[in-house]
């Protein structure tokens, strides 16, 4: 073995390559000893190559691993392969710890025991400062985007809390809006049929006055042929007024029970279209009669399907209404007119206004919830959305609209059947 290192140590020209050569070069011998240590090592170390000849490895490299473990690491590092690279932390001189990566070649006797291990090392503690920096900021970032993702699904869900708060308060205000329309039509049919029953009240107790003296004159033997004839006449007369009086309140009642009840319900029937939209105009005649509305419906008779006359109901008085109150607003007479017809497997409603129109830049808006042109005077912006979700949602149809400016506005509506 001494033989082997005088070999190693007596060529003054490989002492002079390794020791000026640009790269870190450590020669060690099979027991772990440092044989050389060149200017590089002693540049960046800060060691002279006299203080460190003879030491342990172990003594150089920087140790993360107890003094049992050593030997094991000693045992790996001396009996790897031929060619082999790892990366090593050590402590200069001054205290300061440097990284460098290791290529080792290991010269090997006759019997391929290691007996010199020559490690040529490069600098690596500026890259290995950029991998930390690195590894820190991807760790910093990492943990922001967890944080912000952390952030942004708590604020989803907030907002999907919000969305579904505000899609059930959109539902009760729609609900509302329906049962306001409705109550609006209750009290329009409980002020117009105390007209034909107050006339009728009127006719009754005025034959029942008259009858009241026919019998007076007949106890008393005072009647007479001629008062007889004339309270008869006069009282079939007041039984006639009574009786189209009354049949004038039944049949809007008869009229509204059938359209409230749609209204308030959403059961699925076969019913005839022309006479559905009758008994729709008939229960809107309270609203009808403040102004002189002409109501024209097209449609032939035989004209039967089977859906939801409630549904239907609600479209068809919305509609009137929002002419009444917004086509109709300075007119006191014009007509609308609804015609209907088959079309390919669907129902074709064509429901047209002659009254002031709509702005065209209003137009895209109209089905919009909430959006309305009489807010100050209590509109909610609802009538025209309930139409256009009752035809596009639940009877899986469609509605358009176009109007003039001052002469007209059409509804055209597409239900399948």
């Amino acid at each position: 073995m001494n033989k082997e290192k005088e070999d190693f140590n007596s060529g003054d020209l490989l002492n002079k390559i390794i020791y000026t050569v640009g790269a870190l070069i450590i020669v060690i011998d099979s027991n772990g000893k440092i044989a050389k240590f060149n200017r590089k090592c002693e540049d960046i170390t800060g060691f002279k190559e006299e203080e460190i000849i003879g030491k342990s490895i172990w003594d150089f490299f920087k140790q993360n691993v107890s003094s049992n473990e050593t030997n094991d690491v000693l045992e790996i590092l001396l009996n790897s392969i031929l060619s082999s690279s790892f990366e090593s932390e050590i402590v200069t001189k001054d205290g300061k710890e440097i990284y460098v990566l290791w290529n080792n070649t290991f010269i090997k006797d006759e019997n391929d025991r290691i007996i010199w291990t020559i490690g040529t090392g490069i600098d690596i503690t500026e890259r290995r400062k950029a991998e930390e920096e690195i590894k820190k900021l991807n760790e910093d970032l990492e943990k922001r985007v967890k944080e912000r993702t952390e952030e942004l699904e708590k604020i989803n869900k907030d907002l999907e809390q919000t969305l579904d708060y505000l899609k059930k308060t959109q539902q009760q205000l729609i609900e509302s809006e329906k049962m306001a329309s409705l109550g609006s039509l209750v009290a329009g049919v409980a002020h117009e049929i105390n007209t034909p029953i107050g006339v009728g009240i009127t006719a009754a107790s005025f034959i029942e006055k008259n009858v009241k003296k026919i019998l007076d004159d007949f106890k008393n033997n005072q009647l007479k042929r001629s008062e007889l004839e004339n309270m008869l006449f006069t009282a079939n007369d007041s039984i006639n007024i009574i009786l189209s009086n009354l049949n004038r309140a039944a049949e809007l009642i008869t009229s509204f029970k059938k359209v409230a009840v749609d209204q308030t319900t959403e059961e699925r029937r076969g019913f005839n279209i022309k006479e559905y939209l009758k008994e729709i105009v008939i229960s809107l005649k309270p609203k009808l009669k403040k102004k002189d509305i002409n109501i024209v419906i097209n449609c032939d008779a035989d004209i039967e399907i089977d859906s939801y006359p409630g549904l239907f109901s609600q479209i068809f008085t919305n509609l009137i209404m929002n002419s009444l109150i917004h086509g109709f607003e300075y007119k006191e007479n014009g007509e609308i007119s609804i015609e209907v017809v088959k079309d390919d497997g669907d129902l074709l409603f064509i429901y047209k206004d002659n009254g002031k129109g709509i702005q065209k830049e209003n137009i895209k808006r109209i089905f919009d919830p909430f959006w309305t042109t009489k807010r100050s005077e209590g509109g909610t912006g609802l009538g025209l959305h309930i139409i256009y979700n009752i035809i596009t949602q639940k009877l899986n149809g469609t509605i358009k609209c176009e109007s003039k400016e001052g002469e007209y506005t059409i509804f055209t509506i597409k239900i399948p059947i």
